[in-house]
């Protein structure tokens, strides 16, 4: 990512800020426990869709470069597939890479898809 001049020089990423110089590489381990409705002692939340889309990161509208409109498609898919409305949404997890022209791509498709 370096060569593509997206990592931040100062190692912070500042996503959804003036301040956005790029992200910071870093790890996580993440877990998911999925369980059918049924046999759950409490829901804490319903999974109702995911998308996953490759694209070739040299492609200016990919997902390093993605559109506000290229963003709308893939959520307008995603929603269109589980049968439900953007109203219906309460939750959006964003990619927020830190990188402004990006971030505020992304903010302008989550806005005009569910609001």
């Amino acid at each position: 990512m370096s060569f593509l001049d997206h990592l931040s020089p100062d190692g912070i990423t500042r996503s959804f800020n003036d301040a956005a110089s790029g992200y910071a590489r870093s790890e996580a381990i993440v877990v998911l426990y999925l369980q059918r409705a049924r046999n759950a002692k409490r829901i804490y939340v319903e999974i109702k869709g995911t998308r996953a889309i490759m694209v070739s990161s040299y492609d200016r509208n990919s997902v390093l470069h993605a559109t506000c409109e290229f963003q709308m498609e893939v959520m307008k898919l995603t929603l269109e597939d589980r049968r439900i409305s953007g109203k219906d949404v309460s939750f959006v997890e964003a990619d927020k890479m830190g990188i402004k022209e990006t971030d505020a791509e992304e903010v302008k498709a989550i806005d005009k898809v569910y609001n």
